[in-house]
């Protein structure tokens, strides 16, 4: 089954002559956080500025959930 609605980026051309998925790769890294985000919002997982239900699995994760 086929979406009835496709959202294709706008990226443009490279910065870089020859490069062929830098600004591509860019687009689909902040195509898919939109997504996750308004996921996590949709399902109540965010709380203010934060997302809840979230495991810290890096030392990075875990020290800011102690902070948090």
């Amino acid at each position: 089954m086929l979406p009835k609605k496709f959202h294709v980026p706008e990226v443009g051309a490279e910065v870089v002559a020859g490069s062929t998925r830098m600004k591509g790769g860019l687009a689909q890294k902040m195509v898919l956080a939109a997504l996750s985000t308004a996921v996590m919002v949709k399902l109540g997982k965010v709380r203010g500025n934060f997302m809840t239900h979230v495991t810290p699995v890096s030392n990075k994760l875990r020290g800011r959930a102690v902070r948090i």
